[in-house]
């Protein structure tokens, strides 16, 4: 009876047996991600932030710039998408 050897899992891209450009190459992919999810994090504080910000001010305030409480969400994330009203967040926040 013979055996079979299965090998579980994916080689480190800096083991001994890549090459230096398949290792260089592992590394600017991973610093590429590193920096793409730092991006998405700041993306994400700022947006909380912007959030936090208008959930302070009183209903009048946000009347006084076009929104409701309950339109908060989708006007920080999606500001160049038109609401129901058809008001833009974008025309709204310019002075």
């Amino acid at each position: 009876m013979s055996t079979q050897r299965i090998q579980i899992g994916v080689p480190t891209p800096y083991s001994p047996d890549t090459s230096p450009h398949e290792s260089l190459g592992a590394f600017f992919a991973d610093v590429f991600n590193l920096k793409r999810l730092l991006g998405e994090y700041i993306r994400h504080r700022a947006i909380r932030r912007a959030e936090k910000e208008l959930m302070a001010l009183d209903n009048r305030m946000l009347k006084d710039i076009g929104l409701d409480r309950s339109e908060i969400g989708s006007a920080v994330r999606n500001p160049r998408q038109e609401r129901l009203n058809g008001a833009q967040l974008t025309e709204l926040l310019t002075y």
